[in-house]
């Protein structure tokens, strides 16, 4: 998975999808946090969808309690 992208596609119709990522500006590497899926929801109930990624393998310091 070195050096992926979250891919967000546009729906063309007819059962085609065209990737949008890069146009708009979306198209990083998601390394060392992988993505594993996408939605749209109104997250702060403003009328807006926003787009939110779940990611996967975080760093064990993460789950770790001082």
């Amino acid at each position: 998975f070195s050096d992926d992208y979250n891919t967000l596609r546009r729906n063309l119709g007819d059962a085609a999808f065209a990737d949008v990522t890069g146009a708009l500006g979306l198209r990083t590497p998601t390394i060392p946090f992988l993505g594993w899926g996408v939605g749209f929801l109104d997250y702060d109930n403003d009328g807006w969808l926003d787009l939110f990624v779940a990611n996967g393998h975080a760093y064990p310091q993460v789950d770790r309690f001082d």
